[in-house]
């Protein structure tokens, strides 16, 4: 988590709504006044991609440019 001055910064992304956790608070799903449109898990952000880095072997998180995203 990035940190400043010392203190964790929680990170919010704009939510892909595919969390099987939030499905009752979702803005996909969810017929509230105020749905849920964010996720602390990239794992589950709208705007990045995941891909594996086939020299590094690691996880890779990139984001998408909005022009170029389906």
């Amino acid at each position: 988590m990035p940190e400043t001055a010392g203190e964790s910064v929680k990170v919010f992304y704009l939510c892909d709504g595919r969390r099987p956790e939030c499905t009752g608070k979702c803005y996909l799903h969810s017929e509230s006044d105020l749905p849920c449109k964010h996720t602390s898990d990239i794992n589950y952000a709208r705007n990045f991609s995941k891909y594996v880095d086939c020299d590094d072997k690691r996880i890779v998180y990139q984001e998408i440019d909005a022009s170029n995203r389906a």
